[in-house]
């Protein structure tokens, strides 16, 4: 989003492109192994873009690397994930809103379709509120009525 709003579009689509790639490789490398392990791979992903060691642990709130590795990990449940951003940002215009509300339902959505896995459902709601953590001062905006809306 940041990208999109300083170069334009266009370049905004290929780091939202580089990012997912660098979730979806990682999860297919070990897309064989068992669901559960695909999904901590994801999460591991998610971890190493937010708290990048090549960037004194400062990185990105990791939205776009966690599509890519769902992505590969589950596609129907992506999919699903993708329709409750799009109705989320097309009601309110918020990408951040629209990101925090696909983590947060990801768990549930997840086990809806895949089957309820404790396992799986810890991964998944402990990449949630990571994604959700990054976007503290996004919260503290919507709050105030300050975030601005995607156009």
């Amino acid at each position: 989003t940041n990208v999109s709003r300083v170069l334009g579009k266009g370049y905004g689509a290929l780091v939202l492109f580089l990012d997912a790639f660098k979730g979806f490789l990682p999860v297919l490398a070990v897309k064989g192994y068992p669901l559960t392990a695909q999904l901590g791979v994801a999460m591991f992903a998610v971890l190493g873009h937010c708290f990048s060691p090549f960037l004194l642990l400062k990185g990105g709130k990791g939205v776009a690397t966690a599509f890519g590795a769902f992505l590969c990990a589950s596609p129907k449940v992506t999919a699903i994930a993708v329709l409750i951003f799009f109705l989320v940002f097309l009601t309110t215009r918020y990408v951040s809103l629209s990101s925090m509300v696909t983590a947060s339902s990801f768990p549930v959505v997840f086990s809806a379709v895949e089957g309820f896995s404790p396992t799986a459902f810890a991964i998944l709601l402990f990449t949630a509120t990571v994604i959700v953590g990054k976007h503290y001062q996004n919260i503290l905006r919507l709050l105030r009525g300050e975030e601005r809306k995607f156009k």
